[in-house]
């Protein structure tokens, strides 16, 4: 949670960070605070096609896109 939050602090599309729970979820705006319509959906497309490598090693990571327009991103901690 911690390392989701410093992200929102250097991206200004990021605006809002929940959990924990079984799932985080991150909201995606505009620079205008407005909803990016499906960019949780587009960001969940190249996550599902491409493997995530960390100090090495390959991981799959677990990722769906919701809320009214899209633009959520909702994934599983590891």
């Amino acid at each position: 949670m911690d390392g989701l939050q410093r992200l929102k602090q250097l991206y200004l599309f990021i605006r809002q960070i929940e959990g924990p729970g079984m799932l985080f979820s991150v909201t995606l705006t505009t620079p205008e605070g407005l909803s990016w319509r499906n960019a949780g959906k587009q960001a969940v497309t190249l996550a599902q096609d491409n493997d995530y490598i960390y100090q090495g090693e390959t991981l799959r990571l677990i990722f769906n896109s919701g809320d009214y327009h899209c633009e959520k991103i909702k994934l599983a901690p590891p």
